[in-house]
């Protein structure tokens, strides 16, 4: 998914502003990141 990387580079109210859809599922991503980093 090329665009993701992208994301790094948006600001969250940019995101909203832009495509809500994007900054949910930009949502969604974050969240399964970070629990798979808490993870041991």
């Amino acid at each position: 998914m090329q665009d993701f990387s992208d994301y790094h580079h948006f600001t969250f109210p940019g995101m909203m502003k832009m495509s809500p859809i994007y900054a949910n599922e930009f949502v969604k991503i974050s969240e399964r990141q970070s629990k798979n980093l808490l993870k041991p």
